[in-house]
């Protein structure tokens, strides 16, 4: 699973694409650049904030796609040259993009998302080598690290700032995960017990886990009080105040 490398700091770079703009991680900082397209302007941004040079290209590049949905498929029920049939019954297809995976084999499951292909193309030109994820697969891996430290069922909260994750753990197994828009508190708490209910869980026979904790997003953690009282915030000692300014800042903060 792709990790911040600190061996290689002076040539490593992390790019996050949003459907609004992408967040750049490098050696001298971080930065969010605004943009809804990938035109001439934001291609000059993104040489100035890589220090790109035709002399002189990065050794890599770790690219975090984090615009659009993501699908999980089984392993067993995988075959690589039906990623459209699969897609077709999921989302609506894009045709500028095209469809990627990622495959963790240790859990058994694939993921399937569409890739922009001309970022594609211009990273590929710009570094040595460029890997790229879907964010969900990130957050699978984090969530999986710290599984035996709680209840064998649980539920990750992951915040960004216009949307929230869900991912389910049964008996230490993911069971589901889904993505919801991020209105207001009320909502918030409407689709999480949506999902306890899916899940037939009496309150307080599972842990409410937050990934991070962060002062943009504390109306949310209180309203939760309100209905569940075992509830535990993940890596919460390594919330760096920068990172807000991020669209995702869980995912920033390890990146920072």
């Amino acid at each position: 699973m792709p990790k911040k490398n600190n061996d290689s700091k002076a040539s490593y770079i992390s790019i996050h694409s949003y459907v609004d703009g992408f967040s750049f991680f490098t050696p001298n900082g971080a930065d969010f650049v605004q943009s809804t397209s990938f035109d001439a302007e934001t291609k000059q941004r993104f040489e100035s904030l890589i220090h790109y040079s035709p002399e002189k290209k990065s050794d890599h590049i770790l690219w975090v796609c984090h615009d659009g949905p993501a699908l999980f498929i089984p392993q067993s029920e995988f075959v690589a040259n039906r990623l459209e049939d699969y897609w077709a019954l999921f989302a609506a297809r894009n045709k500028a993009n095209s469809l990627a995976f990622d495959q963790n084999e240790a859990a058994g499951f694939n993921i399937l998302y569409e890739e922009r292909s001309n970022l594609m193309a211009y990273l590929k030109s710009h570094a040595k080598t460029v890997e790229r994820t879907h964010y969900l697969h990130w957050l699978y891996h984090q969530t999986a690290e710290t599984l035996t430290q709680f209840t064998p069922n649980k539920i990750y909260i992951h915040f960004n700032k216009k949307s929230f994750d869900i991912l389910v753990f049964k008996n230490n197994q993911l069971e589901l995960t889904n993505t919801f828009e991020l209105v207001s508190e009320e909502t918030f708490l409407y689709f999480l017990f949506y999902v306890v209910e899916q899940m037939q869980w009496e309150p307080d026979t599972f842990t409410l886990l937050f990934l991070g904790q962060f002062d943009t997003f504390s109306a949310y953690y209180e309203a939760s009080r309100s209905y569940q009282n075992n509830i535990e915030f993940v890596n919460a000692d390594q919330t760096r105040l920068e990172a807000e300014q991020h669209p995702a800042p869980f995912l920033a903060t390890a990146f920072l």
